[in-house]
Parts: structure tokens; C-alpha cells; sequence
């Protein structure tokens, strides 16, 4: 594989959500977080999905090409985009994306008035978004 486009590696999802780790820890040196939600270019993201109980349920890995993809759809992701309803139960979600150099993590909590967040920045997800998320780790099952 030519330099430049090796995937990044990233571990497994960490068994319990890192509740006592703020973003602004987490995302220490990433440029421009108040103005993207994503502004590295990412090669991976791994995608974490946790009860309400902060236990694991569901997690997902995406390689360059969906990567890619989902790193475009989280940039369109604004304030101005309507929040869906209210889910039966809440959960967490912790995507990080991840190259070479660099990696950032979002966390996505739900309820009424789910928001997303690199700590930086916080914004409503759209259903569509979230529905991306949520195939992902489906199809990963």
C-alpha cells in the first residue's frame, strides 16, 4: 500500500463509556474544533455504541472509503438541522476518527435533545446521521 494511505489503527471500543475523560482531554491538539465538528481527514473511525448503563452494546469499525463518507456527513451536521423524537431508552455513542497523524473523538448522547459533540462544539443530529451510525453497527453484528 503506498505511503500516505495506510489506516490508521485503532484498538477495540473501551468496555465501559469514558465518562470521567472530557473531549477537551481526549481531543487535546486537534485544530479547528470550534469550527468543524471533524476537521481532520480521517482514514478509520471506530464507532462505540454504549447503554444507558455505560456498558458496550454495539460497536463498528469503518475503512477509508465509508470513512470518508461519514467524516462529510458529520461536517453537514449543524444546529440548523431539526433533532428527531425521543428514543424508548437512552444510550451513548463515542466515534472516533482516526489517520496517520491524529485521531478525534464525538460523543453522541440521546434523550430529549440529543446532542453531538467534539467538546468544542455541540450540535443536534439529524436523524439521518444517526440512522448511518446505528446501520453501521448493525451490519458489523
Amino acid at each position: 500500500m503506498p505511503a500516505g494511505h495506510l489506516v490508521s489503527r485503532l484498538g477495540a471500543c473501551p468496555s465501559n463509556y469514558p465518562v470521567g475523560t472530557p473531549l477537551q482531554s481526549l481531543n487535546a491538539g486537534v485544530r479547528s474544533l470550534k469550527r468543524q465538528l471533524v476537521p481532520i481527514a480521517a482514514l478509520n473511525v471506530r464507532i462505540c455504541e454504549y447503554s444507558h448503563r455505560e456498558a458496550l452494546i454495539g460497536h463498528a469499525r469503518l475503512l477509508p472509503v465509508a470513512a470518508a463518507k461519514l467524516h462529510d456527513e458529520t461536517n453537514e451536521v449543524s444546529d440548523a438541522d431539526v433533532p428527531f423524537g425521543c428514543p424508548a431508552e437512552a444510550y451513548w455513542m463515542l466515534v472516533t476518527f482516526a489517520n496517520d497523524a491524529q485521531q478525534e473523538n464525538l460523543s453522541l448522547t440521546s434523550g430529549c435533545g440529543d446532542v453531538t459533540s467534539n467538546g468544542a462544539l455541540s450540535v443536534s443530529p439529524t436523524e439521518r446521521w444517526l440512522s448511518d451510525l446505528r446501520h453501521d453497527i448493525r451490519s458489523n453484528a
